[in-house]
C-alpha cells in the first residue's frame, strides 16, 4: 500500500480496524461493493475531492458504482427558463419540456464525472437510459406528469459489466418504462 493512502486510512480510524475492513471489503465482489449517490450541487460544488475519493477507492480495488442527481440544477434552470417547478407528493411534476432539461443536465452531470475521474488517472464509463438499468412503470396518480413513475426493476448486467472491468459506472438515473 502506498504512504499516501496509509496516511489517509489513519485518519479514519485505528489501523487494525482498517485493515480489517479492507479485508472485508476485499472479499466483496467488485459488483456489490457500493453505490454511492451524489447530488448534482456536491458534483458542482466539491468536484476535485470527489473525484479524488473515488479515484482512490478504484486504486485499492474498489470500484463504486456511482449514481448522481440534478435537482438543484434543474430548479436553477426552470427558474432562469421562467418555468414554475410543482411538486406532488415531494416529486416533481415532469412533462416533456421538463424532461428535455432532466436529460440535458444528467448528460452534463455524468459526463463531468467520467471526464473527472479520467483526469485524475481513474477509468469510468457514463450509463444512461439507452442501457436499461431502471425499468419503471408509469404513476397512475393525477397531477404526476407523464414522465414520472416508480422503480419496479433494477437491471445490474451493464453495472456487472463495467465493474469487471474495473470502470467505475457513471449511472444518470433515469428509468425506461414498461
Amino acid at each position: 500500500m502506498n504512504s499516501d493512502l496509509l496516511s489517509r486510512l489513519q485518519n479514519i480510524g485505528d489501523m487494525n480496524e482498517v485493515y480489517y475492513y479492507l479485508g472485508l471489503y476485499t472479499l466483496t465482489p467488485k459488483d456489490k461493493f457500493a453505490v454511492i449517490k451524489i447530488s448534482g450541487e456536491c458534483v458542482e460544488s466539491s468536484l476535485d475531492s470527489l473525484v479524488e475519493d473515488l479515484t482512490l477507492l478504484q486504486n485499492i480495488g474498489l470500484v463504486p458504482t456511482v449514481t448522481h442527481g440534478w435537482g438543484s440544477t434543474l430548479t436553477r434552470m426552470l427558474i432562469e427558463a421562467g418555468i414554475e417547478s410543482k411538486f406532488v407528493n415531494g416529486d416533481r411534476h415532469t412533462d416533456a419540456t421538463i424532461m428535455t432539461y432532466v436529460r440535458e443536465i444528467a448528460a452534463e452531470t455524468r459526463s463531468k464525472l467520467v471526464e473527472a475521474i479520467k483526469a485524475r488517472g481513474g477509468r469510468a464509463i457514463g450509463l444512461d437510459q439507452s442501457h436499461g438499468i431502471i425499468i419503471a412503470k408509469d404513476k397512475d396518480e393525477h397531477g404526476y406528469g407523464e414522465y414520472n413513475g416508480d422503480i419496479v426493476q433494477i437491471n445490474p448486467d451493464p453495472i456487472r459489466h463495467s465493474t469487471s472491468m474495473g470502470l467505475i459506472p457513471i449511472i444518470s438515473p433515469i428509468g425506461l418504462s414498461q
